[in-house]
């Protein structure tokens, strides 16, 4: 171990729930972290020191998670991801939305919805809609993975360009598929959460 920081509450540097984490920023890099239903980012240096933050309960841009309530974890943010520009992603589940930041917060643009159709992130109605876990490849197109069983690819502005997925057990079928990774060769990895499995797609 080298460090540890952070303990529960709502104070700059507290967490309630912290979920996704993401590497970024300027110098030795800056610590992102998804503080869900504290509906914040909070920032941190290498050695764990608070910067700022940003967000709050709401569903206004720069807002998570409104629509559900206040401590309900399916608000979010869950996963972060940043792209080559350093572009901050965030997905939010309840309101099925993906928002786009700068790296010191500042709100640019937000696409999604919970419609079971391709580009939208529902079909999983009840308990933890929309989507979770996303990444960004080599020439900035967006991954998402919904807990609807899909995982589906976007251009940086939101268009939907292709997606995969339905619920089962079988090799390239979901039970709620969270985390997403991509390697140097553009491997994509997917952890099937509810299936207990990783599983790698060419793409």
């Amino acid at each position: 171990l080298l460090r540890e920081w952070g303990r529960s509450g709502k104070a700059d540097g507290e967490f309630d729930m912290p979920g996704g984490i993401a590497l970024g920023g300027e110098g030795e890099g800056r610590v992102y972290v998804a503080d869900q239903t504290n509906r914040r980012v909070q920032v941190f240096d290498p050695k764990g020191a608070f910067l700022f933050s940003w967000g709050r309960y709401g569903v206004g841009p720069g807002e998570f998670g409104g629509n559900t309530g206040p401590k309900n974890r399916t608000g979010g943010p869950h996963f972060l991801a940043f792209n080559d520009r350093g572009e901050l992603y965030t997905t939010e589940a309840s309101v099925g939305r993906v928002q786009v930041f700068t790296p010191e917060g500042k709100f640019l643009r937000a696409w999604g919805n919970n419609d079971d159709k391709p580009g939208g992130f529902g079909g999983r109605p009840k308990n933890l809609p929309g989507p979770i876990g996303l990444c960004v490849d080599r020439v900035g197109r967006v991954w998402v993975g919904a807990t609807s069983n899909r995982v589906q690819q976007f251009r940086p502005d939101g268009t939907y360009l292709r997606g995969f997925g339905v619920k089962g057990t079988a090799p390239g079928e979901f039970n709620t598929p969270h985390g997403l990774a991509l390697d140097r060769r553009g491997n994509l990895y997917v952890v099937d959460t509810l299936n207990c499995r990783i599983q790698k797609f060419a793409v």
